[in-house]
């Protein structure tokens, strides 16, 4: 199971059961290692966690489920565009994961299944079967509802919702299981908006970005970003792009 996600990074999580289901003993021996790997069009990452490395990392796991309602929602589709970085894990879901582990050096929003097998002193036992799709996160948010406010004849006025992170993990979760500084990466830094005068959808004559940081961003009472588009031609279209930018990258 996928517990989190990152732009380069997948929690994931299996228990005892699954270890039985799929025949996880290597010839009798006890296990000491577990192999997880994260596929992407058959281009493999894999990270070997040892297996009292991965049952610590479940027992923070389940305190963090244990001590919030929820740590997050999100639809668990791959096609899903949310930001979201934690999946859901209802409680008595959570209190069955036995090991959990850290795949880490993931391609932003790209679609992976994940697999795992145990290994021991005499050799690598069976794969388990893969685990539902998900994407990573993108390098940074999409800018959605861009709303043309108010129109001069030369300068528009236009205003989007600003985004806010619907959840983020624990920071001392983060911090036990790696991935502050990748989480670090992902907080929204500002928003560039370009425009150009609008001839065809074949070439279009973009001006220079103009990028405002997030701590001087003019907000509506609605929680709005507000922004003023000048030195346009009289009676001419334009078309605008507005795009989110992070330490990770831009967005689409």
């Amino acid at each position: 199971t996928v517990l989190a996600r990152t732009h380069t990074a997948l929690v994931v999580g299996w228990s005892e059961d699954a270890l039985a289901e799929t025949e996880f003993t290597v010839h009798d021996e006890e296990i000491t290692e577990f192999l997880v790997q994260a596929t992407r069009n058959s281009a493999p990452c894999n990270v070997r966690v040892s297996r009292v490395g991965a049952e610590s990392w479940a027992g923070v796991w389940r305190s963090a489920i244990a001590s919030t309602a929820h740590i997050g929602a999100e639809d668990s589709r791959p096609e899903s565009d949310d930001f979201v970085q934690v999946i859901m894990q209802p409680l008595d879901e959570a209190s069955t994961l036995n090991y959990v582990a850290v795949v880490e050096g993931l391609q932003p929003n790209q679609i992976y299944t994940c697999t795992v097998c145990a290994m021991s002193r005499a050799g690598q036992g069976c794969t388990s079967m893969p685990s539902a799709a998900f994407r990573t996160l993108r390098a940074a948010p999409q800018v959605e509802n861009v709303h043309l406010d108010e129109v001069q004849h030369d300068q528009v006025h236009i205003s989007w919702e600003h985004f806010q992170p619907q959840t983020a993990l624990p920071h001392a979760v983060s911090e036990q299981l790696g991935l502050t500084a990748s989480l670090e990466e992902l907080e929204l830094r500002g928003y560039s908006v370009r425009c150009a005068a609008w001839s065809n959808w074949t070439w279009l004559p973009w001006r220079e970005p103009k990028y405002e940081e997030v701590e001087t961003l003019s907000l509506s009472e609605a929680g709005c970003v507000q922004f003023a588009i000048a030195d346009l031609d009289p009676e001419r279209p334009y078309a605008l792009e507005v795009r989110a930018h992070t330490c990770a990258g831009t967005g689409e």
